[in-house]
């Protein structure tokens, strides 16, 4: 009997997961993620728009963090003879948040490659942080266009969103930016992406 009731009370928690999982996924977070000039200004806006879906009305913490485009570059930086926190600190990607930048709740840190919007963030609404372009490290004595060249236009972000009621979600971003830094107009993704 008690055999019985313990694969009853199994069978219901993994019906209870499933479902939750099924609702977790139903309800990712839907953005609409940009670039555009700051006219102007030296910098670029970065604007993340929280759209949908139904059912999810915020997220109540958001980060987005800007992934390095590529680990062999460490293998060529070896050559040069940086320290491996020097290696570490250097964005090896086209764009940095500007440190600091963003409204009072949403900031970018120090380290140029976060930004949190720490107050919930609800649907329809957008938070925006201003980038810069980076610039090579100094051991490679590489000048502005070699450096271009190496890192590209592809702007590699991770955006992790949090609500307190229905858990985590990461979504990984590609946003295309050689248009906006040849002033052609902005770069879009909408998120998550569509096969």
């Amino acid at each position: 009997m008690r055999s019985a009731a313990r694969e009853a009370n199994r069978a219901a928690a993994a019906l209870t997961r499933i479902e939750e999982d099924r609702r977790h996924t139903e309800l990712t977070p839907v953005l609409v993620v940009s670039c555009e000039e700051n006219y102007g200004i030296d910098t670029l806006r970065l604007k993340v728009t929280l759209v949908g879906p139904p059912g999810l009305d915020r997220v109540d913490f958001m980060m987005v963090s800007i992934l390095d485009d590529s680990l062999d570059r460490l293998a060529n930086a070896a050559e040069a003879g940086p320290s491996l926190e020097e290696f570490l600190d250097q964005i090896w990607g086209p764009l940095r948040f500007l440190p600091g930048s963003g409204p009072d709740h949403a900031r970018a840190d120090t380290d140029a490659r976060t930004f949190r919007h720490t107050r919930g963030l609800a649907t329809g609404v957008s938070t925006t942080c201003l980038m810069e372009q980076t610039k090579p490290p100094p051991w490679l004595n590489w000048n502005g266009t070699r450096w271009r060249e190496n890192v590209g236009t592809v702007l590699f972000l991770s955006i992790t969103m949090h609500h307190d009621g229905h858990g985590t979600w990461k979504l990984p971003a590609e946003l295309d930016i050689g248009g906006v830094l040849l002033r052609q107009g902005p770069a879009r993704v909408v998120l998550p992406m569509r096969p």
